[in-house]
């Protein structure tokens, strides 16, 4: 098997030569540039004019938040509305947005079903039935929203669903310090450089000249990176190897610039299967590449100037946003929801982890991580990201080397088999 990376073109005898054809940094270099309102619209409305060739029926999920209100009605602006939105939410206030999802669908002209989720159950034969995949697969988590949104599917026979999924990165709603690197090294912005410096010390509760001092550095002060900073309570030891090549090709880009590539890198792993994808064709416009490119080549400080974030694709589709929406600066939170779900799963949990592959092979220490696997410490203490990656890493490790032993015994079978046709 051969994983191509995007971007890449492999070909030759048994792909054996590879050229890199597009990167993001080599996009990025044609930049930075003033933001051209009129190009970021034809590449949104170019991007989803394409995907809806020879579509029948269509489905869009609308969080509530900035990015997917942009799809859901930029579908309107290109004359084809969804035909049904879906919007999910759970128990808590701060993970409730259908008020926000409604604005949305109401303008776009789009009747919204809003479905409550309940706490996620995880299953060892959940997660092994989704980790049949070239890298590991996030999605097997929540394989409940693989049930809702194919009912969901099923309901008006959609044969694509669009998401705003990617529109943080590709927007810039990152390392708002990182700005200050980029305004420092003469990225283009409007106004006065030293009004747009104080606008990103207010947002991010510093000084200037901290900021400075980072942009200098190329780090914050040990001070600052220990306050901003969350301690990973599971943290093996980083070790050198092969990190995504979009990520090694960024000599000479600008610290938020280059923190934007990277957030691109880590984007790819929406890319995944999905049951919800099978039955219809799973669509992140704003991951495009034309609006990639777009937003690549303009300037960070132009992308997210101000006080707000993503200010500048807040402008340019001003129009055909609800104004709750609009004027909006914050987000939904799932934060409670997630604590609340592992520590219900506590049981499988630490069946799965503690006598799993990755502490038998010292990639995680067994100590460590039953410190973290009881509901008191999941509930208070936020190590989500670092539980749920190490579930999801456990199950791809099982599952391919459960293959080998597959391949190993047909193999030996074979084997016996062709010794006795002998």
């Amino acid at each position: 098997m051969t994983w191509i990376t995007p971007g890449v073109c492999r070909h030759g005898p048994r792909l054996a030569r590879e050229e890199v054809v597009w990167t993001p940094a080599s996009r990025a270099r044609r930049g930075p540039r003033r933001g051209d309102e009129q190009a970021l619209r034809r590449a949104v409305d170019g991007a989803l004019r394409a995907f809806l060739i020879d579509r029948q029926s269509v489905l869009c999920e609308i969080s509530g938040g900035l990015d997917s209100a942009i799809v859901a009605n930029s579908l309107r602006a290109v004359g084809r509305p969804a035909d049904a939105a879906l919007n999910f939410y759970r128990g808590q206030a701060e993970a409730d947005e259908r008020v926000y999802a409604q604005a949305a669908a109401d303008l776009a002209g789009t009747p919204l079903r809003c479905v409550e989720r309940q706490l996620l159950g995880l299953s060892v034969e959940r997660l092994m039935s989704g980790a049949a995949a070239f890298r590991p697969n996030f999605e097997i988590l929540d394989t409940d929203f693989d049930d809702l949104a194919l009912e969901a599917i099923a309901q008006i026979g959609a044969d694509i669903t669009f998401t705003g999924h990617g529109g943080d990165v590709v927007f810039y709603q990152l390392s708002a310090a990182d700005l200050a690197g980029d305004l420092l090294r003469g990225a283009p912005c409007e106004g006065n450089r030293l009004t747009r410096l104080a606008e990103v010390a207010r947002r991010t509760r510093r000084s200037v000249w901290s900021l400075v001092a980072q942009a200098v550095r190329g780090r914050p002060s040990r001070a600052v990176a220990e306050l901003m900073t969350v301690p990973k309570i599971l943290a093996p030891p980083r070790s050198e190897g092969d990190w995504h090549p979009w990520v090694n090709d960024l000599k000479g880009i600008a610290p938020a610039k280059a923190a934007q590539i990277r957030g691109l890198a880590l984007t790819q792993g929406l890319f995944a299967h999905t049951r919800r994808g099978a039955a219809a064709r799973l669509c992140h416009p704003l991951l495009s590449q034309p609006v990639v490119e777009a937003c690549l080549e303009t300037s960070t400080p132009i992308l997210s100037q101000g006080e707000g974030e993503r200010s500048f694709a807040r402008r340019v589709f001003r129009d055909r946003l609800p104004e709750m929406i609009f004027a909006r600066r914050s987000k939904g939170d799932i934060t409670v929801f997630l604590g609340r779900t592992l520590a219900k799963n506590v049981p499988m949990l630490r069946d799965f982890l503690l006598d799993g592959r990755l502490v038998e092979q010292g990639v995680l220490k067994r100590q460590d991580l039953e410190a973290v696997l009881s509901p008191e410490v999941l509930i208070f203490r936020n190590a989500y990201s670092e539980v749920l990656t190490a579930t999801v890493l456990e199950a791809f490790v099982r599952y391919w080397e459960g293959r080998d032993a597959v391949a190993s015994d047909i193999g030996a079978v074979s084997g016996v088999a062709a010794e006795s046709a002998a």
